[in-house]
């Protein structure tokens, strides 16, 4: 019997104003709008690995993303990176102007939107 892969969902995270959602999954991120109900963006199993968490910086395509479940691309423990200093100004940068894109552990990768 093959093993089916996992679907589940491992967080489920609404942003600052309830407009739009974030699902961490095993197989990457699904980003949702409320009102419609409709997906605006995925990142995929391929790009991401499995997700523990995922947050929305307001309703921009700043997302927060921690790696979890059973495959994990980036470790839980990646904040703790040398360069981490460096990372925490370029976050805090992007917060200040706020420029719209994906922070995965320092990698910045534009969201189409």
């Amino acid at each position: 019997m093959t093993q089916q892969p996992l679907r589940g969902v491992t967080s489920l995270r609404f942003n600052q104003d309830q407009s739009c959602f974030c699902c961490a999954m095993e197989t990457g991120v699904r980003i949702y709008n409320v009102e419609p109900l409709m997906e605006k963006g995925h990142l995929d199993h391929e790009q991401v690995g499995s997700m523990g968490l995922v947050e929305m910086l307001h309703r921009s395509n700043l997302l927060a993303l921690v790696g979890g479940g059973s495959s994990p691309k980036f470790s839980e423990i990646s904040g703790k990176h040398p360069h981490s200093r460096w990372c925490h100004r370029v976050i805090n940068n992007l917060l200040y102007y706020q420029t719209n894109y994906l922070l995965c552990f320092g990698i910045g990768l534009a969201l189409a939107g």
